[in-house]
């Protein structure tokens, strides 16, 4: 996630808390602050109703799913399934002291509270951070030619492959190691903001860097010094980020002499503030996405426009002239759109797919045939429905993909 994604998204849920304020009851934000201030902010279902003082688990997990799909609506972010993963995240692999599952407060919502005066660090115990008392350190690891690709780039909050996801918490420290061309060494410090999770069968961590100076030019330990603390080639050279740092090679970090003298001199890096007005696009957009989606559901009766697949979590409201240089009358216009299965949605937004005035598939004669029977695609394919508003979309569309096509066969 980036700095200017991180702000939006902490507005988003100000601007939402802000005006759902009066509406919040006494129940509902016991359990919001209860949340905030629990240890890594994570809670079980039990916990809310013990919060709230409701007498059953559903009653406290029915009224924070209330708050939380009230929030949902003001945000434009439609969630699939339980309405508390609008401002939280669910960890059945985490368990509490009782053995059940918890919610991980988003650090987002979190900020939010922070910033509105609703909560303030100290004021509900410790701040949450600091609660993980058993904290771990890890390595990140970077090379140059890879993201982030410049030391602004390192700027805010980011997301990190993470090898360790069953040992990491929040609050653990990680060290970011410069690892390819020498010099090679420890170069940034920070500390992991939100729990492992997955993403496309990946796991991630979110760390916000508190220490940092440009591998580039400069790092705060040397991987000559790092030998010493510890031989052990494959603490220091790994392609893994994630590695857990020994507890004896932690303290020679921290005490060593030009770590001390370094960091003391370094500040962290602090996002820049996003313009109400950047605020206020993303978000008219994301609300104007969410009902351009549903209208395209209605309009093809919740199936693929290609291939009639009816699961609807696999289907994708697809622009045919896309947002970006749509007017704002063609960007919620039902007839500019397809509701198309993943792989076809992919395609066609590549320009590697189009559709003509008959409805029938165009394919790019890039793709070979053994990429087209993986796919599911074939030349038969067509679109189910074609009526006289999808037209003058359509050939913008295929008149794109068809100078790629010649460009291609240059």
């Amino acid at each position: 996630m980036s700095a200017d994604e991180y702000k939006i998204w902490v507005a988003a849920f100000k601007n939402a808390l802000l005006k759902l304020d009066s509406k919040i009851n006494e129940g509902q934000r016991k359990i919001l602050l209860g949340h905030y201030g629990a240890p890594d902010m994570a809670l079980s279902v039990k916990r809310f109703a013990e919060i709230a003082g409701y007498q059953g688990n559903r009653a406290g997990s029915l009224q924070y799913g209330k708050l939380a799909r009230k929030i949902s609506e003001e945000i434009g972010e439609h969630t699939q399934g339980d309405q508390i993963s609008t401002i939280a995240e669910w960890r059945g692999d985490l368990k509490d002291g009782r053995g059940h599952g918890q919610w991980i407060l988003y650090d987002e919502v979190a900020q939010a509270l922070e910033e509105l005066g609703w909560v303030k660090k100290d004021s509900l115990g410790e701040e949450a951070l600091s609660l993980n008392t058993t904290k771990q350190s890890f390595l990140i690891t970077w090379k140059e030619g890879n993201p982030p690709y410049s030391f602004e780039d390192f700027k805010g909050i980011k997301s990190w492959r993470f090898s360790s996801h069953k040992k990491a918490r929040v609050g653990d420290k990680v060290y970011l190691m410069k690892q390819g061309k020498s010099p090679r060494g420890i170069f940034g410090r920070g500390v992991i903001i939100k729990n492992p999770y997955q993403d496309d069968g990946v796991w991630l961590v979110d760390i916000r860097i508190d220490k940092i100076v440009d591998p580039q030019k400069t790092l705060f330990l040397h991987e000559d010094v790092l030998f010493k603390m510890s031989p052990e080639r494959g603490l220091w050279y790994t392609n893994f980020s994630g590695v857990k740092i020994p507890d004896d090679v932690l303290e020679g970090i921290k005490n060593n002499r030009c770590w001390k003298l370094i960091s003391n001199q370094v500040t962290a890096i602090e996002p820049e503030e996003v313009s109400e007005t950047t605020y206020k696009a993303w978000v008219d957009q994301r609300i104007g996405q969410q009902k351009f989606r549903d209208q395209l559901i209605g309009h093809w009766g919740g199936c693929c426009a290609v291939t009639g697949c009816p699961l609807q979590d696999v289907l994708i409201a697809s622009h045919i002239v896309p947002w970006k240089i749509a007017t704002p009358n063609e960007r919620l216009d039902v007839y500019n759109g397809l509701l198309l299965t993943a792989n076809l949605d992919k395609l066609f937004d590549a320009f590697l797919i189009s559709f003509n005035p008959k409805g029938e598939i165009l394919i790019s004669k890039s793709i070979d045939a053994k990429a087209l029977s993986l796919l599911g695609i074939d030349a038969n394919m067509k679109l189910r429905k074609i009526e006289s508003g999808h037209l003058a979309y359509l050939q913008r569309h295929e008149s794109k993909f068809r100078i790629m096509e010649s460009r291609g066969s240059k």
